[in-house]
């Protein structure tokens, strides 16, 4: 687990503890979703109300938000300590909602959760060896149906003939990457993929400024698949927030993703995992720890992938649902109109650029037409 260092550590500590929501008296015996940000996103609140939904009434939920993957060492170590003085007793299961919380539920459980079994999930978790490394944990992963993402874009899409794959440099970025090749096999004759800072010739990886570069400047008949881009070409992470405002300042053309962390970005959404259905899992698993059953002998059921769409972003793409699809941000719903505004934002002067750097891909993409 790596944080980074600054000057504002005494600031954000602060920041930190008033967000942690402990209350006093302690906490009681439980169950603890435990949050690697600084404060609640839309993937956490459908996480936590998908757990709640499936703990019931009886159940004691409780909730602490660790500051980011930014944060330094000194200041999750008073983040730990806060934790340890708060948690009496300690929590019995704790659910670590992203990679971050995971990396810290390895370090502290022994100080912080002696004798609690942790249930690993969420976008970016550690990869399938990391409960070793913490224990009494397991890992619940998300499904990623990169074929069916792939059925569902020319459904809705059928003049497709260029798929842009959004990815870092990361192992898992690496992985993504294989399996939406794989994916694309059948597809080949008809449909060009490339992946922007992964290509021979331009293999420096993006940045934020270079991923706008390239949304804002996608050619007509093109959509992109958001794999998994967790931080930047220069290693710094790169958060869920991040992504959203990328997106609503630069789409110009579908983009599809694989849970719905961004949904209501503008992004269309996708054959996707939901936080909810996230949650859910996660307290299935947690019961099934509560009753007895040892957590490092487990296999969790993968959290499923469905079809979850934005009904403003198809609109705006021209696409229509198919029969049996979920439709969230439904043309006419509250606060429809501004993000429709939104994702019609001017991007003229970020396109002609967007085209200066994608000039070479371009030039592959039409010689395979």
């Amino acid at each position: 687990m790596t944080f980074a260092r600054n000057n504002t550590m005494t600031l954000r500590l602060l920041l930190l503890l008033a967000l942690l929501g402990l209350p006093s008296p302690a906490l009681s015996a439980g169950i603890l979703l435990l949050h690697g940000l600084d404060s609640p996103t839309p993937w956490t609140d459908a996480v936590a109300a998908g757990a709640a939904g499936e703990a019931g009434s009886g159940a004691s939920l409780n909730h602490a938000y660790l500051g980011g993957p930014s944060v330094d060492e000194d200041t999750i170590d008073a983040v730990a300590q806060r934790l340890k003085e708060t948690l009496n007793p300690a929590a019995r299961v704790v659910i670590a909602t992203d990679e971050t919380a995971g990396a810290f539920a390895g370090k502290y459980r022994e100080e912080l959760f002696p004798g609690a079994a942790v249930v690993l999930t969420g976008p970016g978790q550690i990869d399938p060896g990391g409960p070793a490394l913490c224990g009494n944990c397991v890992a619940l992963p998300l499904e990623a149906d990169l074929d069916g993402t792939l059925d569902l874009i020319f459904d809705l899409r059928p003049e497709t003939r260029l798929v842009i794959g959004i990815s870092d440099s990361s192992p898992r970025g690496l992985a993504a990457r294989a399996a939406l090749e794989r994916a694309m096999k059948r597809r080949e004759e008809k449909t060009a993929l490339i992946f922007p800072g992964h290509e021979p010739g331009d293999d420096e990886g993006l940045d934020i400024d270079r991923l706008g570069q390239v949304l804002g400047g996608m050619p007509g008949r093109s959509v992109a698949v958001l794999l998994w881009y967790g931080e930047d070409n220069k290693g710094l992470p790169v958060s869920d927030r991040q992504l959203a405002d990328l997106f609503r300042a630069h789409i110009n053309s579908p983009i599809f993703v694989l849970t719905d962390a961004v949904l209501g970005s503008g992004v269309v959404g996708g054959m996707l995992a939901t936080g909810r259905d996230t949650g859910r899992y996660a307290m299935r698993t947690a019961k099934r720890i509560l009753a007895g059953e040892p957590a490092r002998e487990m296999l969790p059921e993968p959290v499923p992938a469905t079809v979850v769409l934005d009904g403003l972003a198809l609109a705006r793409f021209g696409m229509t649902p198919m029969e049996g699809a979920t439709v969230v941000n439904a043309p006419g719903t509250p606060g429809g109109s501004d993000e429709i505004a939104t994702g019609f934002a001017p991007t003229a002067a970020a396109g002609l650029l967007a085209f200066a750097v994608l000039f070479f891909l371009l030039r592959r993409y039409r010689q395979k037409m």
